[in-house]
């Protein structure tokens, strides 16, 4: 079911509410993309198909400034994702549900860490690459996107959910925005039970720092996936994650 969600602005978050068996004391997962992804990645689609024939509700929901969700790009860093899961949080306890779970992908993921060290009461979370390091974010942006960074100092950062000319100010304010937060400190408040899966060959985001997260958390499993790339591109690696993802959420249940 489409629906909409205020986020801390009063904007508009798209998502889709998927409620298989229409019981609210099943669990829901909040399914959270990276930056410059959405709702309807091809990772979310998979796992959701498996969740809903196990019974688990999902709530797949667009970042503010992502796809069809209202708000500026240029103000969507790793605070106002933070919010937007807070909002899809406060919004799924409003419709009655009690269990809720996080599942974040890349940026996404960090934002879900941050959202479950701030809810004690999150009953699990499912974490897929998650980029914690933003030391040196800007250089990769701009190696990937920013085709006319000699002439003007401006990237276009073009995916399938944003379409957005950035400036080097934009940029630095979005690396200073995540540079505030310490993932190593935030999961030190995470109690519930934690996947998270990374692949070996992970070029964005050093397998190092899941197996230091992991580490921190005394709770959490780490899955490494050998020779996977950030988007899981080598044969049968994503089957690996999204089997290695729902299977954790369904045994939550």
């Amino acid at each position: 079911v489409p629906i909409t969600i205020p986020n801390s602005k009063s904007q508009k978050l798209a998502a889709i509410l998927t409620n298989p068996t229409g019981k609210k004391d099943a669990p829901v997962f909040i399914m959270c993309g990276g930056h410059g992804s959405h709702k309807n990645s091809d990772t979310f689609i998979a796992m959701q198909a498996k969740l809903v024939s196990a019974g688990i509700s999902t709530l797949r929901i667009d970042l503010t400034g992502h796809a069809e969700s209202e708000g500026n790009l240029k103000e969507a860093g790793l605070t106002q994702a933070t919010q937007d899961i807070l909002s899809a949080i406060h919004f799924l306890k409003n419709e009655g549900y009690a269990k809720i779970g996080l599942t974040g992908s890349s940026f996404g993921a960090f934002a879900c860490i941050l959202a479950a060290a701030k809810n004690p009461e999150i009953a699990g979370l499912a974490l897929k690459s998650p980029i914690v390091d933003y030391s040196n974010w800007k250089e990769r942006m701009i190696q990937a996107y920013g085709q006319n960074w000699a002439e003007d100092k401006t990237i276009v950062f073009k995916t399938s959910a944003v379409n957005s000319k950035l400036t080097e100010t934009d940029l630095d304010a979005f690396a200073a925005d995540a540079k505030q937060y310490d993932a190593f400190e935030a999961v030190k408040n995470i109690t519930c039970p934690t996947l998270i899966v990374h692949g070996e060959a992970d070029e964005a985001a050093p397998v190092e720092l899941s197996e230091k997260l992991a580490k921190s958390m005394p709770q959490a499993k780490l899955i490494v996936i050998p020779g996977a790339n950030h988007h899981y591109e080598e044969p049968g690696a994503m089957d690996t994650l999204i089997d290695s993802l729902t299977d954790f959420i369904i045994a939550l249940k």
